[in-house]
């Protein structure tokens, strides 16, 4: 299927010291395999091959990387230069504004590290449709939580006291990976254009996505057979290295 693929990967990752004094956050290795290594290889190994990342800090460092293993890959890069003041969906904004969404959008968080075979719920789906991958299992951290029924999301909470949803079946674990189709990713642009001119750059996507979901009518995928984990620290860290090894 034809797709573009936006990789956010412009944080700075201060709690994965001391790993990102070294390397930035996507270049961390989770036995040995940067996260953004994983990622790429995951996409063009399936031959999703316009790809596009957003990288903030110490950038070059990256796109030296890439150019080095993914010779044969024509990357697009996005450069958020605020990236120490701003949050995802600026530099969401930033890849929306120079996308020209005639494909259907695939939005990869650059933290998460996970098995190929997410991406082939991908050859199964409608291509007008919008999705979000989920793990309804997922349960051990605070986060992104999609709350749905029957597949379809009614809504989207940053969770920071798991008792509340800990036996809440219809809560499932955001992925990080957000499938949007070609019309409604120009309509995000739009959306998240508007929070921008009103000065509101630090925040999740995922706070945007939440006051759009009724005319979205988004689903589910859920991935909760599959391995993946998100690295935000030294202990998400250690886990997926035990998940992956």
């Amino acid at each position: 299927m034809s797709i573009e693929v936006i990789i956010l990967a412009a944080g700075i990752g201060s709690r994965l010291k001391p790993y990102t004094e070294k390397d930035p956050k996507p270049l961390v290795k989770v036995n040995d395999i940067p996260i953004l290594h994983n990622t790429i290889e995951n996409l063009i190994t399936r031959d999703i091959n316009n790809i596009s990342i957003v990288l903030g800090y110490n950038h070059q460092v990256i796109i030296n990387y890439l150019e080095e293993h993914f010779k044969h890959v024509k990357f697009k890069y996005i450069i958020n230069e605020k990236y120490a003041v701003t949050n995802n969906m600026y530099s969401l904004y930033l890849a929306l504004k120079k996308n020209e969404c005639s494909a259907p959008l695939l939005i990869i968080e650059g933290d998460i590290f996970f098995e190929g075979g997410v991406l082939d719920y991908l050859e199964s789906i409608n291509v007008s449709g919008n999705y979000w991958f989920v793990d309804s299992l997922f349960r051990e951290s605070n986060g992104s939580y999609i709350r749905s029924s029957d597949g379809e999301i009614s809504g989207i909470s940053i969770v920071n006291d798991m008792e509340k949803i800990m036996n809440d079946e219809n809560y499932s674990k955001s992925t990080g990976m957000v499938y949007i189709s070609s019309i409604d990713s120009r309509n995000f642009y739009t959306w998240l254009e508007a929070y921008v001119e009103n000065g509101e750059v630090n925040m999740y996507y995922d706070n945007v996505l939440a006051n759009y979901i009724e005319e979205l009518k988004m689903r589910i995928i859920d991935i909760k057979d599959k391995k993946w984990y998100e690295i935000d620290n030294r202990e998400d860290l250690e886990k997926a290295e035990m998940i992956f090894k």
